[in-house]
């Protein structure tokens, strides 16, 4: 189906990683935007956001807390784990043998400094 999809349109943007079960796409890339936020801003946006899904079920006691603390260490992995889990390995090592450039974003931008990093590189090259 998203193969289907990607084929009727001339430009498109896929998100997120697509380690594994997108492999079969490499070939369909333009361009690959590596986005990578250090990991305490990271973090504190994925509680944030548990936060504001589940309230205080995330909280001691409460019936999402043990899945909740589960998903918030494994997140905390990211940048230290190895190939065994989706880590910044991984993706880097995933990115390794792209045939397209591959755009790295290192930081704690807004959504308009990225727009405009991306919109430099596309004019530049």
């Amino acid at each position: 189906m998203l193969r289907h999809d990607l084929s009727i349109y001339q430009n498109w943007i896929l998100s997120g990683a697509v380690c594994g079960w997108g492999d079969n796409f490499k070939s369909y890339f333009d361009l690959v935007i590596f986005l990578w936020i250090p990991q305490n801003v990271r973090l504190e946006r994925l509680q944030q956001r548990e936060f504001q899904r589940y309230g205080n079920d995330i909280v001691a006691g409460g019936s999402k807390y043990d899945r909740s603390k589960a998903f918030l260490e494994w997140a905390s992995l990211y940048d230290e784990a190895g190939m065994e889990v989706r880590s910044k390995m991984l993706h880097e090592h995933w990115m390794s043998d792209l045939v397209c450039p591959t755009l790295v974003i290192e930081g704690n931008y807004t959504v308009k400094e990225r727009v405009d990093i991306v919109l430099h590189y596309l004019s530049s090259n």
